[in-house]
């Protein structure tokens, strides 16, 4: 079982439509619900150093997600 990996490397040297072949490809499994995708964990913006400390966390199962407060509420007005 494949838990994670890191792109950056492969998305530098790939050509865009390499890329863009196989995000599309990704975005198909997990639409066939073939992949899963864990939820990530928010961390409010003030709790970077928090969110930081998390993901260098051996196996913490989820990708922190800084949250900004735009100044709108839960509704998005």
């Amino acid at each position: 079982m494949v838990r994670g990996f890191w792109l950056n490397r492969w998305f530098g040297t790939a050509s865009p439509t390499d890329a863009l072949r196989a995000l599309s490809e990704v975005r198909s499994l997990v639409a066939d619900e073939v992949l899963s995708i864990p939820q990530g964990k928010p961390f409010p913006f003030e709790r970077f150093a928090e969110a930081v400390s998390f993901a260098e966390t051996p196996a913490h199962g989820a990708k922190p997600l800084l949250v900004f407060e735009d100044g709108r509420d839960q509704d998005g007005e």
